[in-house]
């Protein structure tokens, strides 16, 4: 996906307080699954230079605040949200649009999503998000679902237009590599973190899966990021750590006169940062970041109107301006 952007202020004491809230939460909701959020001890990889501070180091909060960046910076906004109250489908319905476009998911979809009677519930409820956690070697993946009346094409401008944010993550840059289309662009990002950290960059193929939303007649869309194998930015880092893993995607599927929006995410920060640190912070903060997709869905007629550059479907058409 294009990434979206949104300002975000460093509050050390604070992230740390939020993190340790909702690790709380999580190991009351999951005790299985409960792992520390901040850990008591760093390993240091000897693949890191001497200029690469990623060391043992006691103040524990500035970890938060790696996650927090390099969770945004790869497509997540924090802003506010004002609230969700239309009563929507039922779980049965919710469920039965989901399978009659399962199939397709199945046979062409980048990710094969399923969701259980349980998470269908969640989803159900006014401005509900159903969220989990899939456990894999390495990073995990976190998952989300929500049912929205808002119309998909304006979800898909909102999902893909970053340039309807009030600002920027804090000491990024991007470039849009050359070859981009609208159907598959190839994105470099790179992010300046906080102290001791190094700079993370990346390299990301956005790509509109165009066989999945014909397969379905255009009932389903998907819209993924992956690692691109280029190389070839002019502004590459030779000092920053590489962020290898970073893929996920957006579904969205035509159901019960709305939109069930479907989201999933898996990366892992390099360096000395665990993997479960980033991965905790993305679990945590999906709910909000799905609602605010939704929140600024309903407000971008304002924004794509006459003069904006126009943004395409999987299919290849144009979205008309506002």
């Amino acid at each position: 996906m294009t990434p979206i952007f949104a300002v975000w202020r460093v509050d050390r004491h604070a992230a740390y307080r939020e993190l340790r809230e909702t690790h709380r939460l999580h190991c009351v909701e999951s005790p299985s699954a409960c792992t520390p959020s901040v850990p008591t001890s760093w390993q240091i990889n000897p693949s890191e230079t001497s200029d690469d501070r990623d060391t043992v180091f006691s103040n524990k909060l500035a970890a938060s605040s790696v996650a927090k960046r390099l969770h945004m910076a790869t497509g997540i906004s924090l802003l506010g949200w004002a609230g969700l109250a239309t009563a929507g489908p039922s779980a049965e319905q919710l469920a039965a649009d989901f399978a009659v476009a399962r199939p397709v998911i199945i046979e062409h979809g980048v990710y094969r999503l399923n969701f259980t009677e349980r998470e269908f519930a969640k989803a159900a409820k006014p401005g509900g998000v159903a969220r989990r956690r899939e456990r894999l070697d390495g990073a995990d993946r976190v998952v989300g679902m929500m049912w929205t009346e808002v119309p998909r094409d304006k979800l898909w401008l909102a999902i893909q237009d970053d340039d309807n944010w009030d600002g920027v993550v804090s000491g990024l840059s991007q470039e849009i590599l050359l070859g981009s289309t609208p159907q598959h662009k190839v994105l470099y990002q790179h992010v300046v973190l906080p102290w001791p950290f190094s700079p993370r960059q990346w390299l990301i193929d956005i790509v509109n899966n165009q066989p999945i939303s014909a397969a379905s007649r255009d009932q389903v869309w998907e819209r993924t990021w992956t690692p691109s194998t280029r190389r070839d930015a002019t502004i590459i880092d030779p000092d920053a750590v590489w962020v290898e893993v970073n893929d996920g995607g957006w579904l969205l599927i035509q159901a019960s006169g709305g939109t069930l929006m479907c989201y999933h995410a898996r990366t892992v920060v390099g360096g000395n940062v665990p993997n479960n640190l980033a991965t905790q912070y993305a679990y945590f903060t999906l709910t909000k970041m799905m609602r605010e997709i939704v929140e600024r869905a309903g407000k971008i007629d304002g924004h794509y109107s006459e003069g904006h550059e126009l943004l395409y479907r999987p299919d290849g058409s144009a979205i008309p301006v506002f």
